[in-house]
């Protein structure tokens, strides 16, 4: 993961125009800006073990799917059967 760096983030400010304590200031509030959001990114990994399981759900209802297709269909020819 990236690390802000606060002191590049605020020499740019300051060459940009910002008085130094502009700019500490300012790269201070934007590196608790990127800390914050951290926790919440997902790595891939994350995305690696979500998409396995979803992979794994959507087998199982495929099963269940066709499961429940064939206990309908004898239903049907079961009831058809029945009529005289």
């Amino acid at each position: 993961m990236a690390i802000f760096d606060t002191l590049t983030a605020a020499t740019a400010l300051e060459t940009a125009g910002f008085t130094p304590k502009q700019a500490k200031a300012a790269a201070a509030q934007l590196h608790a800006a990127a800390e914050a959001g951290r926790g919440e990114l997902a790595t891939k990994t994350d995305l690696d073990i979500t998409k396995a399981d979803l992979r794994a759900e959507i087998a199982s209802v495929k099963v269940w799917t066709l499961s429940w297709t064939a206990v309908i269909g004898g239903l049907i020819v079961a009831a058809i059967k029945l009529i005289p």
